[in-house]
C-alpha cells in the first residue's frame, strides 16, 4: 500500500524559530531576507494628464469622474475646487451685472461693489435721467457688459448713488477692484465725447488696470484703430451735415 507525504514548504525568504536559531548557532547558513515589495506609484504622465482632464472638465464630466478619484486625495480635491469655480462662475452669469448691464441701488452698493467677489472688477456708470450724454454712454457700457463678461458693469441715478453730485460730471465711469476705487472718468469729454464708442470707453478704463479685456499690445492696438476709425467717420458725417446746412 502506497504511502503518501505532503510537504509544506514556506514562502521564499520566510524563516521559522528553529531556522533562526541554527543560523546563530552557526550551524547553517541564514536565508537571505525576502525584497520588499515595491511601492505602487502611479506613472508621472498619467498623474499629470489626470489633473489636466480635470482643470478642462466641464460640470458633467466631473460628474462622470467622481468615481474614479475615491483613491486619490489630491484628484478629489482638485475635483472639488474645479466644482466651485464652475458654480461660482454659474452664479456670475446669472447675476445682473455679468454679461449684461445691471440696475444697481444705494442699499446695494456695498455688497455688490465693494464687497464685489476678490479678483472681479466691477465698473459703475452715474447717469442722470432724460440726458443725451448718459444715453449714449449707457449704450456703450451696455455693449462692453456684453463683451467682457468677467467684468460687472452697473448703472445707477449719480443723485441716488451720491447727494449732490455735480450734473456737469454726469455720466461718470467708476472702476473697483476688491473694494477699492481705482480711479474714475467724469463726462464724456475724456472719451470723444457724443461720439465716444464701446472702445474708447474701454481704453479710458483701462488706463486703471486691465479690466476690460485684455490689455495685451495687440488687443489695444485693435481697439485704438477702431476708435480713429469711429472719429474720422463721425468727423465726415459733422462736415456732410454742414454743407447741407449752407446749402439749404
Amino acid at each position: 500500500m502506497s504511502e503518501y507525504h505532503t510537504i509544506y514548504k514556506a514562502p521564499e525568504g520566510e524563516t521559522t524559530q528553529w531556522d533562526d536559531i541554527q543560523a546563530r548557532l552557526g550551524n547553517r547558513a541564514a536565508k537571505p531576507k525576502p525584497a520588499p515589495a515595491p511601492k505602487w506609484e502611479a506613472a508621472p504622465e498619467a498623474s499629470r494628464a489626470s489633473r489636466a482632464n480635470v482643470e478642462a472638465a466641464d460640470a458633467d464630466a466631473l460628474e462622470d469622474l467622481e468615481d474614479d478619484f475615491e483613491d486619490d486625495r489630491e484628484l478629489a480635491a482638485l475635483r472639488a475646487k474645479r466644482m466651485r469655480e464652475l458654480q461660482e462662475s454659474a452664479a456670475k452669469a446669472q447675476a445682473p451685472g455679468w454679461g449684461s448691464l445691471g440696475e444697481l441701488t444705494r442699499a446695494e452698493w456695498s455688497e455688490r461693489v465693494t464687497r464685489a467677489p476678490r479678483g472681479s472688477p466691477v465698473v459703475v456708470l452715474l447717469t442722470a435721467p432724460r440726458q443725451r450724454q448718459s444715453a449714449v454712454a449707457e449704450a456703450c457700457v451696455s455693449q462692453l457688459a456684453e463683451r467682457y463678461p468677467h467684468t460687472c458693469f452697473l448703472k445707477i441715478r449719480a443723485l441716488e448713488a451720491i447727494a449732490n453730485f455735480p450734473e456737469e460730471n454726469v455720466p461718470t465711469l467708476l472702476a473697483y477692484l476688491d473694494g477699492k476705487c481705482l480711479g474714475s472718468v467724469a463726462g464724456l469729454k475724456k472719451m470723444g465725447g457724443e461720439h465716444t464708442s464701446p472702445d474708447l470707453m474701454a481704453l479710458a478704463i483701462n488706463e486703471f488696470g486691465d479690466i476690460c479685456g485684455d490689455n495685451d499690445p495687440a488687443s489695444v492696438a485693435k481697439r485704438v484703430a477702431n476708435v480713429v476709425a469711429a472719429a474720422a467717420k463721425a468727423a465726415e458725417d459733422e462736415a456732410s451735415r454742414q454743407e447741407d446746412q449752407e446749402e439749404e
